[in-house]
């Protein structure tokens, strides 16, 4: 008889199975392959098309919504791809090995561009080598996070996987934050050229996303027996009807990226126009990731102490409020400087915290969907709650671009105090998106009790009424 042990996982269940640290650290490769690109995109890209390639920001924001819409496609499309792999492997780690070497050769392709093109090239090329580097992503980054609710079906264990697979994300800006723009800045006073500054940071973080990606395949195995059986694309997005926990996540994903977006969108045209200084950017990042890193590593003791759609709602609006305390801080004398660097701390460790628990409570939707509709559509219901996250932030970004365009942003230009207002307006924009995806967490029902009751009804084969399952 399986005996249940205090840590959370069960002795003699290899559906439960204790996964240690280092594992978990092994999974967390993963996000630290996919963020040593994907963050150097969201970061940096929208800067390096206005100030280095020379593309306004209307088109810029346009080409980042567009390729959302892109997202919209291929991330489902993916996702129930993924859901029907099946290999010795099992059926999402095989992504995730044979997609890095792709992914990180089109993320040196997006930082690529050449002065020398036409603007129609340089614009064109621009486009078409984000639209590529997205749907790259999408073939890592959706089964990867899939992978979570095949590991393991407890959930105190997937809170503590979440907790150090998020840790890898901000390891990853870690090292993004204090090196990339000081790389920038020396190619720039080396070779005279920015745009070589971007491009030789792209190379060097995509080369070392490859082994990241490699490591998280050998680190972990898929635990969790689902029968397969083809599916059609109508069965899975049947699966959305009355999903009320799926949908609460989804928008939830949206607007807590939106606090994310909101920020990192417009914070590198705050320090480049209004503080002036890009390496004081580069020393605040870096400081908001290391203090992202530890509310990741913090999640878990909170989660197993509070149920996780609590610990969300709290981090999202002390959040938002550090937000807006922010934007009153007078950041142009060295005492404002630092007291932004220290409101900081906080807004970076409550990012962590909720990005931590939100990769946390997404597997949970697993279950509740498979109980209520006889389907199991992990990476189909991963894929959407990911483009949601996705989404949200390209819609800042994008929002962010149109903003430029209307306020009369010139890029390398000394801009209107008009202009520089509205850069710092980014701080309740922020905020909002953070309150948002707070309320909604407030109305969260699937508990840990609720939980835990599903799971063991399907452990007895027993559905809803009515449900007809995969198996029949």
């Amino acid at each position: 008889m399986a005996q249940v042990v205090s840590k959370g996982w069960v002795e003699g269940d290899p559906q439960r199975p204790n996964i240690s640290l280092l594992r978990r650290i092994g999974y967390a490769g993963g996000d630290i392959g996919g963020n040593l690109g994907n963050s150097m995109i969201l970061g940096y890209l929208m800067i390096f098309m206005t100030d280095v390639a020379g593309i306004g920001p209307a088109l810029v924001g346009t080409v980042f919504l567009v390729g959302k819409l892109w997202d919209a496609i291929n991330d489902p499309i993916v996702g129930a791809l993924a859901d029907h792999t099946n290999t010795r492997w099992g059926r999402y780690r095989p992504w995730v090995l044979f997609g890095a070497v792709p992914f990180a050769l089109i993320c040196i392709a997006t930082f690529t561009t050449n002065l020398n093109w036409s603007y129609g090239v340089r614009a064109w090329w621009a486009f078409g080598t984000y639209f590529i580097q997205v749907l790259a992503y999408t073939c890592v980054n959706i089964p990867f996070s899939a992978q979570t609710a095949v590991m393991t079906l407890d959930p105190v264990m997937r809170g503590k996987i979440a907790g150090v697979r998020v840790s890898g994300t901000f390891f990853a800006m870690i090292v993004l934050s204090f090196c990339t723009l000081r790389i920038v800045e020396w190619a720039k006073n080396t070779t005279g050229s920015e745009a070589r500054g971007y491009q030789l940071a792209a190379i060097i973080f995509s080369c070392l996303s490859i082994p990241f990606f490699v490591w998280c395949f050998f680190s972990n195995k898929e635990v969790v027996k689902i029968e397969h059986k083809k599916m059609h694309y109508k069965d899975m997005y049947k699966t959305l009807r009355n999903n009320a926990p799926f949908w609460q996540l989804f928008f939830m994903s949206l607007f807590g990226a939106g606090l994310q977006g909101g920020i990192g969108s417009l914070k590198v045209y705050y320090f480049r126009y209004v503080v002036g200084d890009m390496i004081a950017l580069a020393n605040d990042m870096t400081i908001g990731s290391i203090f992202g890193f530890l509310g990741c590593l913090s999640s878990s003791f909170w989660v197993s102490r509070y149920e996780k759609h609590k610990v969300l709602y709290i981090g999202f609006f002390c959040g938002a409020f550090f937000s807006i305390v922010a934007f009153f801080i007078p950041i142009n004398t060295i005492w404002g400087l630092y007291m932004y660097y220290a409101v900081d701390v906080f807004r970076g460790y409550f990012g962590g915290l909720t990005l931590a628990t939100q990769f946390g409570i997404f597997p949970d939707a697993t279950e509740y969907t498979r109980y209520h509709h006889g389907i199991y559509a992990s990476g189909f219901l991963s894929s959407l709650i990911n483009f949601a996250y996705k989404f949200g932030a390209a819609l800042m970004l994008s929002c962010s671009g149109w903003l430029l365009a209307a306020v009369g942003f010139v890029a390398n230009q000394e801009q209107t105090p008009f202009t520089l207002m509205a850069i710092r307006a980014h701080h309740f924009v922020g905020a909002a998106f953070a309150l948002a995806a707070g309320i909604i967490m407030t109305q969260y029902k699937l508990d840990r009790k609720t939980y835990t009751g599903l799971v063991e009804k399907l452990e007895r084969g027993e559905y809803a009424p009515g449900v007809a399952t995969q198996q029949d």
